[in-house]
């Protein structure tokens, strides 16, 4: 299985699963460099296949709508996104600055 990450008309990256785990890892480095490609996209879609569980889901959706702040980086205004960084990671654990990447995500079924 992989993750498949395109721009909307191509493909940019399959991303193998790593001890058969997504990568999310790779996803959201993917992710973030796609944000600044595209500064003022603020929508992504997420395709499933059916067999996807609702856990893998979650976790992928958040990894498209933000990422870590990295260290001493400031917070940029994003057009269509947050300009302040959130203080809450995905996994509810308090302390690390998140900036928006994809914030409108829609969900579908995988051709």
């Amino acid at each position: 299985e992989w993750l498949e990450l395109t721009n909307g008309s191509a493909l940019i990256a399959r991303i193998p699963n790593v001890n058969g785990e997504y990568d999310l890892k790779s996803l959201a480095t993917l992710a973030v460099s796609l944000k600044q490609d595209y500064p003022d996209a603020s929508a992504a879609s997420v395709l499933l296949e059916p067999k996807i569980e609702y856990d893998h889901l979650i976790q992928i959706m958040d990894v498209v709508r933000s990422a870590p702040l990295p260290p001493g980086a400031k917070a940029v205004p994003v057009k269509n996104g947050s300009a302040e960084p959130t203080s809450t990671k995905p996994d509810g654990e308090e302390g690390t600055p998140r900036i928006a990447l994809f914030t409108d995500i829609s969900i579908g079924d995988a051709p």
